[in-house]
């Protein structure tokens, strides 16, 4: 589909006419400023949010013709059909399914890398708020953990706090400082969206674009805590102790005897 042609899709005022009382119910909640637990529902107005679009109910009785066309659409092989295009488009949008190989191929970038929301989560860090002002001052400090980031951390141009790193073949990347109370969350995070990426995966992965202090603990703990990925690994076996002594014949024959 055509730029214009969605542009002009989301600002048309109209109206549908469905025989769906609960979505039409859910989308009045939305007119008053409610919202929906049911994800199902969520994704819908979502959805249906950018658009000019108002919904009424009708008896499916009075839409004989639509409605049965809805339940029984023919396939359509067309590739320049503009409502299949659409309905692609917006699956696209909602379904995207990341894997561990296109971000350690440089296919696919990794979420939650927004400078932006980094920056707001750098300055609530008292931490990083005095690196950032022992780099501005060029003043020294005793305290260890900003010691280790001034040792590292320098100032981008839009104001965040990086780590410079270079590696062979590749431009100079800089990697965001994560401040050590959100550290554990971000770690679950990703190794969630990632569908469970070993301790390794995940190492390699958030070495591209974080820096943190013992970064490789944190990682190692979310991965050994996880029930699904400890549920998966191989059960060692057990080691029986073998020896050339006679097994015994009777527990008494070497028991002594208490007078």
């Amino acid at each position: 589909m055509r730029t214009s042609n969605l542009k002009t899709i989301v600002e048309a005022d109209a109206f549908v006419l469905t025989d769906s009382k609960p979505y039409v119910q859910a989308f009045e909640k939305l007119c008053r400023g409610e919202f929906a637990s049911s994800p199902r529902v969520s994704t819908y107005l979502s959805t249906a949010s950018r658009f000019q679009v108002s919904k009424r109910h009708v008896s499916g009785l009075a839409i004989l013709p639509s409605d049965y066309s809805s339940r029984n659409a023919p396939n359509c092989n067309n590739p320049a059909c503009q409502i299949c295009n659409f309905r692609h488009l917006q699956e696209e949008c909602v379904v995207r399914h990341i894997t561990t190989a296109d971000i350690l191929n440089g296919t696919v970038t990794l979420p939650f890398t927004s400078r932006t929301l980094w920056f707001s989560n750098q300055t609530e860090c008292s931490d990083l708020r005095q690196t950032v002002a022992h780099l501005r001052q060029g003043k020294l400090t005793n305290i260890k953990d900003i010691r280790r980031y001034l040792n590292v951390a320098s100032l981008a141009n839009d104001g965040l706090l990086v780590v410079k790193r270079n590696l062979l073949f590749t431009p100079c990347r800089e990697l965001i400082i994560v401040p050590r109370q959100v550290l554990d969350g971000l770690i679950t995070s990703i190794h969630i969206k990632l569908d469970h990426p070993s301790c390794h995966q995940m190492k390699s992965i958030l070495q591209r674009y974080f820096y943190a202090l013992d970064m490789d603990k944190a990682i190692e703990s979310v991965t050994s805590s996880c029930h699904q990925c400890v549920s998966l690994l191989k059960t060692p076996k057990v080691r029986e102790e073998q020896n050339s002594a006679e097994p015994l014949q009777l527990l008494d024959q070497h028991v002594p005897q208490m007078s």
